[in-house]
């Protein structure tokens, strides 16, 4: 069972909404025209390999320059302005994967460039400007002190967004727009941070489905799985939680009075619960399914056939994202994934998935994952992550034509046209209380609130790579995490 604290994803509210402050967003910085790849960087394999053509490669470093775009969810290796990256830590040998994942070695200072994405023509002059070369010490030294920035470019919050949100709070090294002594500032401008890294557009909701149509789909996916709101799972534990309250304060209140009727002299601790704030009668909160829907809402639909403990598997639960166009489509999605739990190879590895729908159309923003799915990765050959292929081979194929989506959250991993996959963190030690974008970002707003001077974007990303391990993010690999099992990306089945 996942842990029934997940927050409502589609907006998060503290009472200060429209004090919140607004960060611009750059033009879909994760669409690809050939299709999206995993982090960091790989393109196609060339079809001579034995690997079908636009098939993404294995996990490893690659050298091949991709397009000079900047998008989302992709790591940027050159960009005008910083210094040139290097190559990431090669992966463990596919053919016998060390039962313990090795460390990550930053990049050498002597390793070798990679070549510019941008070719750029010599330029001819009749009188050359002569500029004198630094020395080789001068250069090493040079080297040293940019290593920390290079080494925070390998982190998917891609760095043009990052170099956004340091423009944002900091004027000439300087931060400015944060107040630490304001807790409800603090929060706007975290959630300020997370809604320019998680949500888009909500044009997906423009044909909204009616309550009859979601009436006709959980009555088809509650022959393999339970259906329930997560709005009103969260309400149910508020319930709960408050219920206790009203009980306890109801036998204190009877106790008094009898002592009261009984002429007894009432205890100092009688008068204190007498002049403390009774508890407040909550507002009704949204307890019903439909009421959910019409404010938009995840519905959780689990897997009856999964029955392992989740306190069994620290480290080993993953999580794939589909964005599609609408939610005519994330419903077809939504019924393949359905009888995947009772498929055999499938039926006892996927915990649940999630699917956001809305029976108004909306007009805030909404999460980019429109579908989440939780799911074991059966071990194969190599360390092939069999489900995981067969949940992206099925998700393929359900995908209407068209309807794909690639925009993701900046620390997911690309695998397929509207498909990224992440380590889930629901069952890694520190983190199982964070949603898997909140622990990211918590990095991110963390280094914000702890320095009041940050001379650099460079210096700025590298403190978020720091921020990162220190939390258990692997900075390098965003969508993993420290210590992790060693597992390769799920893959198309080719079966």
């Amino acid at each position: 069972m996942l842990p029934q604290s997940r927050k409502k994803s589609r907006k998060k509210t503290d009472g200060t909404e429209l004090d919140r402050p607004v960060l611009s967003r750059p033009r879909n910085l994760n669409t690809r025209p050939d299709g999206p790849a995993p982090l960091p960087l790989r393109p196609p394999a060339p079809a001579d390999d034995g690997t079908p053509p636009g098939e993404p490669v294995p996990d490893g470093p690659q050298d091949v320059a991709g397009p000079p775009a900047i998008r989302r969810a992709r790591l940027v290796r050159d960009v005008p302005g910083l210094p040139p990256a290097l190559p990431p830590p090669a992966d463990p040998p596919t053919t016998a994967p060390p039962v313990n994942p090795p460390a990550l070695a930053p990049p050498t200072a002597d390793a070798a460039p990679r070549a510019r994405l941008l070719a750029r023509s010599p330029v001819t002059r009749d009188t050359a400007p002569q500029i004198p070369m630094p020395a080789p010490e001068e250069r090493a030294a040079e080297q040293e002190r940019r290593e920390p920035a290079r080494r925070g470019t390998r982190i998917a919050a891609t760095v043009a967004a990052l170099q956004q949100i340091y423009a944002f709070y900091y004027t000439n090294g300087t931060r400015n727009q944060v107040d630490d002594a304001n807790e409800a500032e603090r929060k706007n401008h975290f959630n300020a941070i997370y809604d320019r890294f998680t949500t888009g557009s909500s044009s997906y909701t423009a044909t909204p489905i009616d309550y009859a149509g979601f009436e006709e789909f959980r009555r088809a996916v509650e022959t393999t799985g339970e259906v329930e709101s997560q709005i009103v799972q969260n309400t149910k534990n508020i319930l709960a939680l408050w219920r206790a309250k009203k009980d306890e304060y109801d036998r204190n209140i009877a106790v008094i009075e009898e002592k009261r009727y009984l002429l007894q002299p009432l205890a100092p601790e009688d008068l204190a619960y007498l002049n403390s704030e009774p508890p407040q009668k909550p507002v009704r909160p949204v307890d019903t399914i439909e009421a959910a829907l019409a404010g938009g809402d995840y519905i959780r639909v689990f897997n009856r056939n999964f029955t392992t403990r989740y306190g069994d598997l620290v480290g080993k639960v993953r999580r794939i994202i589909v964005n599609v166009v609408s939610q005519q489509a994330a419903l077809a999605v939504a019924a393949a994934l359905s009888a995947l739990y009772e498929r055999p190879g499938t039926a006892l590895w996927i915990s649940e998935y999630k699917v956001f729908l809305s029976t108004a159309p909306l007009t805030e923003d909404i999460k980019l994952d429109k579908i989440v799915v939780y799911y074991l990765p059966q071990d194969g050959e190599n360390g092939e992550d069999l489900v995981g292929g067969i949940l992206v081979s099925a998700i393929s194929a359900a995908i209407p034509p068209g309807t794909a989506v690639d925009e993701f959250g900046p620390f997911y991993a690309p695998v397929a046209p509207g498909i990224a996959w992440a380590e889930d963190p629901s069952t890694f030690p520190g983190l199982q209380d964070s949603s898997f974008s909140q622990s990211r970002i918590s990095a991110v707003a963390a280094v914000v609130r702890r320095n009041e001077s940050v001379p650099t974007a460079d210096d700025f990303i590298a403190l978020v790579a720091a921020e990162m391990r220190a939390v258990g993010v692997d900075p390098f690999n965003p969508h993993r995490h420290v210590g992790g099992p060693p597992n390769l990306s799920p893959r198309p089945s080719r079966s």
